[in-house]
């Protein structure tokens, strides 16, 4: 039995080395790690090159957010109206929604003639690594402390026309032809949209467009202009919006993959010492730096932080990076509810995937890249984290992902 061990274990190695040695994914590098629950790694393959995570990145982010606020910290967006002007004190929170707005401009007797003077703990706009052909979609939204639906808004066809839903913002829709093929061209800087072609007659959606300005988008519903401030008034705030706790927000971001909120998540965990920062970008990445060494005790060449959803082109990890980050996070007292925010089967992005499989993580895309990490019970109740990173392959993305899941389901039945 002794002699039988080490050719078992080769047979398990080799069903996991012939998955990802696809021919499909021939050219492309394929980043897998395989551990306990204790960071033991039990498979390796390409787990320490360097590789763009696309939205893996939002596991760093959301770890360095949980363990900088708290799972139960709910942000508090304070208001004040005096005469000519409405003022804002905005910490930091992505899910005020146009009717929380909407119920403050009536509870302080708004007009909308008002100046709203904000101040923000942090409001960079659009982060400075994004691309600028990304800018026009909600995925890529601008970022600031105070905003409004997460920063986007609809186009609609509404009776053969177009619609802005809920306000236009100060964007000019404009049409040259009604007939032919619809096309929507969307320049969020000049804030001109223009929509051509034969639009449905029945009211339906045709896209989620960022709003130019995020700020400037929720102080719509508040005033005419926006101007940033430094000082708020010392007195009782005459209303204020209690946001979700920091677990619900999680909630809201890793299943869908939101990219708005885990940008949010991000500078919010920078500046909770309640401090604003007109550079909040360089001051996350410094602090989620530092966080990830000496807490999580990761390598610091095996991750550059740039921005918090994975966006930026700029991100790197290494699978075994993101592999010592599970087991951390799992091991910490808020494990379990960690745990809790993230996708599973049927769920958020992995509503089409690994049905039957015991699996809770995050999923990553982007061109050409492709990740799946997160915690895996095997059928025969061993625990198990995976991290599986692909860049750089040719094949339609759709079978990256099938062969990111032959890899899941290979741990699952026991190959390791």
């Amino acid at each position: 039995m002794l002699l039988l061990a080490p050719v078992i274990f080769a047979m398990q190695q080799s069903a996991l080395d012939a998955i990802i040695d696809d021919a499909r994914l021939h050219g492309a590098i394929v980043a897998v790690a395989v551990s306990d629950e204790q960071d033991h790694l039990l498979y390796t393959h390409q787990a320490d090159v360097h590789v763009s995570p696309a939205s893996n990145q939002k596991l760093f982010s959301a770890t360095f957010a949980l363990s900088r606020l708290g799972p139960d910290y709910r942000p508090v967006t304070r208001f004040w109206k005096e005469p000519g002007a409405v003022i804002v004190d905005s910490p930091g929170d992505p899910l005020i929604t146009h009717e929380a707005l909407q119920e403050i401009a009536k509870k302080l007797g708004c007009d909308g003639s008002d100046t709203v003077r904000v101040r923000e703990r942090y409001a960079p706009g659009i982060p400075d690594s994004w691309e600028i052909d990304d800018l026009p979609f909600r995925y890529a939204a601008p970022v600031a402390a105070f905003s409004v639906d997460r920063s986007a808004f609809e186009l609609r066809a509404v009776g053969g026309e177009p619609k802005l839903e809920p306000k236009d913002f100060g964007v000019f829709c404009y049409r040259r032809s009604t007939t032919g093929t619809p096309e929507i061209r969307y320049d969020p800087i000049r804030r001109t949209l223009e929509v051509d072609g034969a639009l449905p007659p029945r009211d339906e959606r045709l896209e989620f467009l960022a709003v130019p300005s995020a700020d400037g988008a929720a102080a719509a519903y508040l005033g005419a202009r926006m101007v940033a401030t430094d000082s708020v008034p010392g007195r009782k705030p005459d209303a204020q919006i209690k946001g979700s706790t920091l677990v619900d927000t999680l909630k809201a971001c890793l299943p869908p993959s939101d990219n708005n909120i885990a940008e949010n998540l991000l500078l919010m965990g920078a500046t909770s010492d309640g401090k604003p920062s007109d550079d909040p970008y360089s001051l996350a990445r410094s602090l989620e730096t530092k966080f990830l060494v000496s807490e999580v005790g990761l390598d610091p060449g095996d991750i550059h932080v740039y921005d918090g959803s994975g966006l930026s082109r700029h991100d790197f990890v290494t699978a075994r990076a993101i592999i010592k980050l599970l087991c951390w996070a799992k091991a910490r007292p808020t494990g379990d509810l960690w745990v809790s925010c993230l996708a599973t089967p049927g769920k958020g992005t992995l509503a089409h995937r690994l049905a039957g499989i015991s699996f809770a993580g995050k999923t990553g895309s982007s061109d050409m890249i492709s990740s799946l990490s997160g915690y895996l019970t095997s059928a025969n109740g061993k625990p198990y984290c995976v991290s599986i990173v692909m860049n750089g392959f040719g094949c339609p993305a759709s079978v990256a992902r099938s062969v990111q899941d032959a890899i899941v389901e290979e741990v699952s039945r026991g190959a390791l």
